[in-house]
Order: C-alpha cells, then structure tokens, then sequence
C-alpha cells in the first residue's frame, strides 16, 4: 500500500476500482481550500526593492485565487462526478469489458449506415439524468479557472495492466465550437484526445469526411475505451449559434453520460441559461448532481473577508491602509466581479509605482487612494465599462450579452508590455539628465583629487588644503583640470606672499653677554687680531702643543 492510500480512507465503491484510486480520494474542504489556493510570494522586504522589481511582483496577483465558498463546493463536485462515473466502470469487471464489446459494435453499426445508431447500454443501471452538472454564472467570476485547477490534480493519462494494458485519460476539457455544430463538436474532441495521447484520430480514423451525427458514436467509443473520467465543455452558451438548435448536443451529452457512464460538466455565462430552458426534459436531465449559478459577489461578509486578503499584497514602498472608501471604490468599480477586482488592484499598484519612479526627486508618494482607484479605472478599464453598466443597473438582458472579460485580460497584457506608463520622450529626456549628472559627479571628483594632489607638494596642512580646495570649487565651477590645478597654484602664491617673515638683526646690533664667544670675536676684531688668537688668549681653545708638552 502507497503512502498516500495509507492516509486517506476509501469507500467500498471505490477501493475496488483501478479507475477511482489512480484519480483522487473523497476530499475534505480544507483538502479542496489547499488544493485551490494560489497565493503570491510575498515579503514585506520587498518594499525596499527598486520600482522596476516590484512591479515584477506585483504581476504575481495575476493567478491569485482566495477561494471561495461556491469554488470549493464546485470542486467536491468534479470529485464527485469523476469518481461516480468510475464506479459504472470497473476495469476488473466482466460487465466492463461487455461494455466495450457494445461500444465498438455500435461503432461499426454506424460506419455501415452512414449515420448514427441507437447506441449501446453497457450497463444495466441506468438512469434519465447526467452523473455530470452545470456551472453558469457572470463571467469573471472564476469558473473556468477553478475547473481546470482541479482537473490539473488529476494525472493526465494512467496505465493499468489488467492482463492487458488499459489506458485512462481522467479528464478532457474542451471549448464548444463558436458555431454550436455537432460535427465541429467531435472534431474539437479528437483533437484534445489526441493531443493526450500523441495521436492523430482525425487523419487516421478519417474523421472530417464524416457527418456529425455519425461522429457521435466516435466520441462515444472512444471515450468508454479510454476510460474518460469527465468532458468539460466550455462555453456552452455557444449553442445558442448552432444551425439546427442546441438540442441535438444537449441530447448527446445526456445519452454519453446516461449510456457509458461519462460525466459531462458543463460551463457557460447567463446567456447559456436560455438552452436550459428551451426543453425542461434536457434542462433537468443535465443536471445529475445540480446546477450551478455563479452571480457577482455581493457587497457583505464574503467581499470584506475575500478583499481584506487580497489587499494585503502591496509592494508599494509604504502599505496602504483598507478603509471603507477604498473597499467601496473597488467594488463599484469591478461589481463584485472576482476576475476584475483583481486586475484593478494591480494596474493601480502599477499606477503608483511608475508615477513616483517617474518623479524621483520629489519623493512622491506611493499610496492608494479611492480617487486613484476611481482613475485607473476610468483609463484601465474603459473596454468593459458597458458590462460594469450594465452590473449597475441590474439589466440581466444588457449583462448577457458579455461573455467573456477577454478584452480585460488582453489589457493587462498589453500594460505588461508598455510597463512604464510613460512616453518614451520622457524616460529618454529623464535617462539623459541622470547621465549628465553622474558624468559631473565622476568629474568634480577627478578635479579635486587634481587640486589635492597639487597641494601636496606645498605641504600644507589638511586644513588649508580643504580651505583652497574650497575656493577653487567656488571661483571655477565647471573648470577643467587644468584650470582648477592652476588657480590652486596661484592661491597657494598668494598666501605665502601674505605671510610675515621676522628681519634678522645684525651682529653687531645683537646684545651679547661678557665671555660669550661672539664678544670674544667682536673685540679681537676691534684689536685686529684673528679670531684664534683671540680664543687661545682666552683660553677657549689650546695650543695645538700643549698636550705633548706635559
């Protein structure tokens, strides 16, 4: 027993099934809290990095996700749906492999009429509703996100050997064609199907030669012999374009899911309400384990609690404190849309940074206000300001006719690419005068070191060193080298023609004690005698003799 079976606890119904042990266990909600979960590396630390880096950072909210209370029902749904369909479907059953003989013998059926069959029952418990749901609601709000990060904790394809090798692919996810048909449908299924598995369905089952309605059955055997867990299908609203109604795929996703036990999920806006409703049969057989319907966020407990999270991811240089003005502008700004409060809170931290790194010496301010959040979103929002009107007054009508935030999210990148905010004429004229000035910083340094090492050679101390060095500073600003070199000469000149030099008496001025030498000298100069005569007469020296004499 692996690790991880040894830590959970298994329902009969699915311990026994390879299908539902090689996917996921039952979860408990802080299981599906954690699985969900996206936030941003962040440290307070990296308020101090330079503006450049922090905007990198703040890029990080765009896969933000604090999950909510509808996203974490929705993800125990996909478990459940996942792991109901598996248990129709045990590989090590008898019933499993009758189930594939019938797929495959509906399959040549069809071939051999040129349209679809009846289809198959591999199995004999079976029921009018899908084991799959629903999952409409405004768009932004995080539907399709939420789903594929649970599709992401399964594992992509799983291979069994039950004496033979069976290949399970636990989930597909694949938009509906634009034009709602059903032979665009299968096309855009073989197609993710083989991208799973590095195969080439359409070129060698010769698939865009046939109809629709004989793909169908395509689908179905494929999908049973591949074990296919669930089929997403996004944008389902799309229907509403197909040629011969909504009906003919609606039905087919209920015969899928009802005759070999493949879940379909499917997720669309509002506007995807009206197929539901076109034919209740259709509407109540898909929806197996209930719908879904994802409105705005409200402006209560739930918007506080979700923003108060959300806000605390600031690389402004100083935080922003929530007050209620700001949690106001963010939700009249955005409606309660998840996708759009998100990106608002980004392109106005981006707002604050580029503005204060565009002004640098004037210490701008980096902090967020309801009036800058009102202005961003008047200039970065501009694109979906019809829907957020149309959220404002309540017209269901108005807000259907948006399906999508693509605009928004294409904004954002855009604002990525020009990330400055800035013309280009501004950042160059800004570059060149930071130039300008370190080019005359490094060269009043190289003056003064010129001037002090002239000075030097005069030996002065450090202090008139610093004196001259600053008077040359103040008399030539901007002079070269040798200017500077040569007005410090002539200051040094001049204090030294300023200094007072003491006048040095002569000899015979001098006041002299009697016996000392120079009186001495001066009276044997007054008797015309040599100054060694004068000496040896008073005995200040010897005669040259006189040690031999004795």
């Amino acid at each position: 027993m692996s690790e991880r079976d040894a830590q959970v606890i298994w329902l009969p119904e699915h311990e026994s099934n390879p299908f539902c042990r090689s996917v996921t266990p039952p979860k408990s909600m802080d299981d599906q809290f954690r699985r969900l979960w996206r936030k941003p590396n962040y440290s307070t630390k990296e308020r101090d990095l330079p503006p450049h880096l922090r905007r990198f950072c703040v890029l990080r909210l765009r896969d933000y996700m604090d999950p909510l209370t509808r996203q974490l029902d929705l993800a125990e749904r996909l478990d459940m749906a996942v792991l109901s369909g598996y248990v129709g479907r045990n590989p090590t059953t008898l019933e499993y492999r009758r189930g594939l003989i019938a797929s495959a013998e509906s399959l040549a059926r069809a071939d051999a009429k040129g349209s679809a069959s009846r289809g198959f029952a591999p199995s004999a418990r079976q029921s009018e509703s899908m084991i799959g749901f629903s999952i409409l609601g405004c768009p932004g709000m995080g539907k399709t996100v939420t789903v594929e990060r649970v599709l992401q904790s399964y594992p992509q394809i799983v291979e069994h050997n039950l004496g033979e090798t069976i290949t399970q692919v636990p989930y597909l996810k694949i938009e509906c064609p634009s034009t709602g048909s059903p032979k665009a449908f299968c096309l855009s299924f073989f197609h993710a199907l083989g991208e799973r598995l590095q195969t080439d369905f359409i070129g060698t089952l010769k698939l865009n030669r046939k109809a629709g309605d004989v793909l169908m059955p395509y689908v179905q055997h494929y999908a049973y012999l591949y074990a296919l867990g669930v089929l997403v299908v996004d944008e389902i609203q799309h229907l509403r374009q197909a040629s011969q109604g909504p009906e003919i795929l609606m039905n087919f996703f209920v015969a899928m899911s009802n005759a070999i036990k493949v879940p379909v999920v499917l997720v669309g806006t509002m506007a995807a309400l009206d197929i539901f409703q076109l034919d209740f049969r259709s509407g109540r057989r898909a929806s197996g384990i209930g719908n879904q319907y994802w409105d705005r966020l409200q402006k209560d407990a739930e918007w506080d609690a979700f923003i108060k999270e959300m806000w605390s991811y600031q690389w402004t240089r100083e935080p922003t404190d929530l007050d209620d003005d700001i949690s106001e502008a963010l939700y009249d700004e955005s409606q309660g849309v998840i996708d759009i409060v998100i990106k608002l809170f980004i392109f106005t931290q981006l707002r604050v940074i580029v503005s204060a790194e565009a002004d640098e010496e004037a210490d701008q301010s980096e902090a967020m206000t309801a009036d800058l959040i009102h202005e961003v979103a008047s200039q970065d929002l501009r694109m979906i300001a019809p829907m957020i009107q149309a959220l404002r007054s309540g017209d269901q009508r108005a807000i259907e006719r948006f399906e999508d935030l693509a605009p928004l999210a294409r904004h954002l990148e855009d604002t990525i690419l020009t990330i400055t905010g800035q013309p280009a004429s501004e950042i160059r004229q800004r570059l060149a005068l930071k130039e300008a000035a370190a080019e005359a910083a490094a060269a009043t340094a190289d003056r003064d070191a010129a001037v002090l090492a002239i000075l030097k050679v005069f030996k002065l101390s450090v202090a008139v060193e610093q004196e001259i060095l600053a008077e040359v500073r103040e008399r030539h600003p901007s002079g070269d080298i040798a200017t500077v070199c040569a007005a410090a000469a002539e200051l040094v000149q001049a204090r030294n023609a300023k200094t007072i030099t003491p006048v040095k008496r002569k000899l015979a001025d001098q006041i002299v004690a009697p016996g000392d030498l120079r009186d001495i000298l001066q009276a044997a100069k007054s008797d015309g005698r040599t100054g060694y005569d004068a000496f040896l007469a008073a005995g200040v020296v010897k005669h040259p003799l006189a040690d031999l004499a004795t």
